[in-house]
């Protein structure tokens, strides 16, 4: 990492340098998903910044650096060839670090935003009283715990539906 960049800028630079999107790079390098797109764009505009993408993608032009796709695509490779020792007992560390790599690269281990806002929940209701009691929950006439009709018990002995 260079020192002018921060350790989420050289992040950045790297996706962008190897064909990522601003916005999804910016995503991934852990930036607001809400703020993505235009922290993208400011970012590439950052002469440090611009200067660090074109100096990854001459590299990757030559041999000296493995692209972000031809490395995703080892990995993959390594994590799909399973690998046994003489004895024919499984060696499963490589497969999982090249995993735990993969998930990192893709960033898998970031957070997901939490949605902000009202919920909709649907409930399938399969009684009418059921239904009729929870529109009028829903519309403020009845409140969770009250009913104005005395319950109907049904007893059930084991076996019997």
């Amino acid at each position: 990492m260079r020192r002018d960049l921060n350790k989420q800028q050289e992040n950045f630079a790297v996706l962008v340098a190897g064909g990522e999107t601003y916005t999804q790079a910016a995503i991934t390098a852990g930036y607001s998903a809400r703020t993505a797109r235009v922290q993208g764009g400011q970012l590439r505009r950052l002469p440090h910044i611009d200067a660090r993408i074109r100096e990854l993608k001459s590299l990757a032009t030559g041999e000296a650096v493995l692209s972000i796709r031809r490395r995703l695509v080892i990995l993959s490779e390594i994590a799909d060839n399973p690998q046994t020792t003489s004895k024919g007992s499984p060696i499963i560390g490589p497969r999982i670090q090249a995993i735990s790599e993969i998930n990192k690269m893709t960033g898998a281990y970031e957070r997901q935003p939490q949605s902000e806002g009202d919920k909709t929940v649907n409930i399938y209701v399969t009684s009418e009283k059921a239904g009729d009691m929870l529109t009028r929950m829903g519309a403020g006439e009845l409140r969770q715990g009250e009913n104005d009709e005395p319950e109907e018990v049904a007893e059930v002995s084991e076996g019997e539906e």
